[in-house]
């Protein structure tokens, strides 16, 4: 959502600091993982089970073998060297991790169907053949995808692979093995850009239990309506789904179709709605509608707001409320929407990322090479948030007119101080951290940071929040790339006594 708001910008014109003697917050360790065309990073415990590892994928590009590399992470430190390397098998077009047998396993999504890699080897062993949309490797990528998770909250893998025709899922059972494939009549969404250019993807879904009746439901986005698949008691789901037609018009699924949507209308007078989220908000066991409208009255006045529907579930009807129950906007435009229970109250509060577009706005940007934008925390009550922020804290976005690079700081919410108080983590420049710890009061943050250096990633996709030391608590995982020298950086928390 950042690249899209500076393309929208641009058309319109190993090391820790100690805190007066005290431990560090995070321990800091980078391992550097070469110039690879592009590089993919996944983690699990691969080894055992009381070390995690971390998995580099290399694809140098065409004509050259792809590798696999597994780093450990041990003694609260990303191991400087590869403890296995091995070739990855070139029908690999995607990869996941796995709970498979009461243990972490690399998986991989081929044209033939999903196999197992032996970490140590690179040996693949078919795990099971199912129709998918992959019609070729990419000499360019490989692609991470969620093509195993837990559908029936058992705390094992389960089959979730689209097809041309169908969605097709099966159930892991105890002993490690799968039952028989159910084909789902879900199709593949169909763009078509040209005479000779057509593709195709997966719909939005959402795998969660919407109507709090401790089964998980599978709802998928249908450009215009959802359908939802319950599921029964051996896990599996409804093949005949429920049609669910929101009460407002929702235009777009996707940030990306809504900003090309954007290029091809006239600014003047163009509105519309994005599907954001379907989430239990409010905290009452239901699942809530969660939208966000732009209207442009011009190229440089736009307006953006989140809104929130409430979900109702009567036995096996379920709706959404067609007036929203809350809404938060903000002065020019949201880019981003993070949710958390800030104040740790039970009930989901929102962190909106936003900032004022306009001419001054851009000619300042010309003169500094930055833009600020407004982080602004809302906390909910009584299922609504207040109009106005409970708090807002700026933050800097830095880019080059010249050159087009831009560098874009991450935020993050998380406890990284182990009081149990969410703590706030912005990204200052290319070599500083700024945790702000939280407070239990209306002030939530601290006003200073504790600053640490580092080396800091160009964009906030280069950043995830992970367990990688069993401690129960989030820690940093990176994978930066600057000017094609990529590295893996990891900041986990210290072990609070």
């Amino acid at each position: 959502m950042l690249k899209w708001l500076i393309r929208l910008l641009f058309a319109m014109s190993v090391s820790s600091i100690s805190v007066q003697g005290q431990e560090p917050l995070l321990q800091v360790s980078r391992v550097d993982t070469g110039t690879s065309l592009s590089q993919a990073l996944l983690h699990g415990s691969l080894v055992g089970p009381d070390q995690m590892d971390i998995v580099v994928v290399d694809v140098p590009g065409r004509g050259k073998p792809r590798q696999a590399r597994v780093f450990p992470v041990r003694q609260q430190r990303i191991a400087t060297a590869a403890s296995t390397a091995f070739r990855l098998d070139q029908r690999v077009a995607a990869l996941d991790i796995a709970r498979i047998n009461d243990k972490d396993v690399l998986a991989a999504l081929t044209p033939g169907g999903v196999f197992v890699i032996d970490p140590v080897d690179g040996a693949m062993q078919n795990l099971m053949s199912v129709s998918t949309m992959v019609r070729g490797t990419g000499e360019r990528q490989v692609l991470l995808q969620d093509f195993l998770q837990d559908l029936n909250m058992d705390g094992r893998s389960d089959l979730l692979v689209q097809g041309f025709s169908s969605m097709q899922v099966a159930i892991q059972q105890e002993d490690g093995t799968f039952a028989p494939v159910s084909h789902l009549p879900i199709t593949p969404i169909m763009n078509v850009w040209s005479e000779h250019s057509v593709s195709y993807r997966s719909p939005r879904m959402y795998v969660k239990d919407v109507d709090a009746d401790g089964q998980l439901e599978l709802m998928v986005w249908m450009r215009d309506h959802f359908l939802m698949f319950r599921q029964h008691e051996s896990g599996m789901f409804a093949l005949t789904p429920q049609r669910i037609e929101p009460a407002v018009p929702i235009a777009f699924d996707d940030v990306e179709e809504m900003s090309v949507g954007m290029r091809e209308e006239n600014q003047a007078e163009f509105a519309g709605r994005l599907l954001h989220d379907v989430t239990d908000y409010d905290g009452d066991g239901i699942a809530d509608l969660v939208t966000m409208v732009v209207k442009s009255l011009g190229v440089f006045k736009k307006q953006t707001r989140y809104e929130f529907y409430r979900g109702h579930a009567d036995g096996y009807t379920f709706r959404f409320d067609s007036t929203p129950a809350t809404e938060v906007a903000s002065d020019g435009i949201q880019f981003e929407m993070l949710e958390t229970d800030i104040d740790r109250d039970g009930a989901s509060d929102i962190m909106v990322s936003s900032v004022e577009v306009g001419i001054g706005k851009i000619l300042r940007a010309l003169l500094t090479g930055s833009v600020n934008f407004d982080l602004g925390f809302y906390r909910q009550q009584g299922g609504t948030f207040e109009s106005k922020p409970d708090i807002t804290r700026e933050v800097t976005i830095t880019f080059d007119f010249g050159s087009g690079e831009a560098l874009y700081p991450f935020t993050l919410v998380a406890d990284v101080v182990g009081d149990a108080q969410p703590d706030l983590l912005v990204q200052e420049g290319e070599g500083q951290l700024n945790i702000f710890p939280g407070r239990r009061d209306e002030r939530l943050f601290e006003r200073r940071p504790i600053e640490m250096e580092m080396v800091m990633p160009d964009e906030p996709d280069q950043v995830r929040l992970t367990d990688l030391n069993g401690d129960g608590r989030d820690d940093l995982l990176m994978h930066l790339d600057k000017n094609g020298e990529r590295s893996v950086q990891v900041l986990l928390t210290r072990k609070v006594p």
